[in-house]
């Protein structure tokens, strides 16, 4: 951590250098991909393993100068496992268990994005509000093993669909007259959510509201190109 934030210094420091404004009738072309994955085990015997990984690609039209209108295109996928063992009171055999669930998602988002220039450098901060439309669906289910015998066995699909609204803050490092790094905070956001979740002789839909704030640092390093 503390190597990048002495590489975003030096990003800083070089873009200082003078640098024309951004001007209408520009395009701007962009996107990002976050890969993350994580393995556990406890000391009781329970394992787990998940593995997320997104892609947003976003384009916009400069129509005036430092403000531009675009639309966003977002994918995001899901994996998750679990497993463990329980030996029952009184039992002589293990119980194993298993669980499984994927889960696919994919967001539009119409944005506005306006920016300023600070001090004619290359380093330009911006205010980003857009509306997401969200559609995601999962897919688990459990197995549960005596002696190597599966004896139960469950399944469940759910189906969500959002709308909402959010404020984020960003800055663009121009490290080329074209090319830009891109940092995002948090900033604030709300949106309502319809989700039906079915399963073994369960069916249920479900209806929330959510709000937020916050200003963590969000290290997103998709390039953005000026055109």
């Amino acid at each position: 951590m503390k190597n990048f934030f002495l590489l975003l210094a030096a990003i800083f420091l070089v873009s200082l250098e003078s640098f024309s404004q951004i001007s209408q009738g520009q395009w701007m072309l962009g996107g990002s991909v976050h890969i993350d994955g994580h393995n556990s085990r406890v000391e009781t015997g329970r394992t787990g393993s998940s593995f997320d990984a997104d892609l947003d690609v976003r384009g916009g039209y400069f129509v005036t100068n430092n403000i531009a209108i675009g639309l966003s295109q977002g994918y995001s996928y899901e994996r998750r496992t679990s497993e463990y063992s329980i030996r029952w009171a009184g039992a002589e055999d293990f119980e194993d268990n298993i669980y499984k669930s994927t889960s696919h998602s994919f967001l539009t988002s119409p944005f506005v994005r306006v920016y300023k220039q600070l001090f004619d450098s290359r380093v330009y901060l911006f205010g980003q509000g857009s509306v997401n439309f969200r559609h995601a669906r999962r897919i688990g289910g459990s197995e549960t093993f005596i002696d190597n015998t599966l004896v139960e066995q469950s399944s469940h699909r759910a189906v969500a669909n959002s709308i909402g609204a959010f404020i984020v803050p960003g800055v663009n490092f121009f490290i080329h007259d074209k090319i830009a790094l891109e940092v995002l905070f948090g900033g604030l956001s709300s949106h309502y959510e319809r989700s039906t979740f079915s399963g073994d002789n369960i069916e249920e839909t479900r209806r929330d509201f959510y709000y937020n704030f916050d200003l963590n640092l969000r290290l997103n390093f998709g390039l953005v190109f000026f055109l």
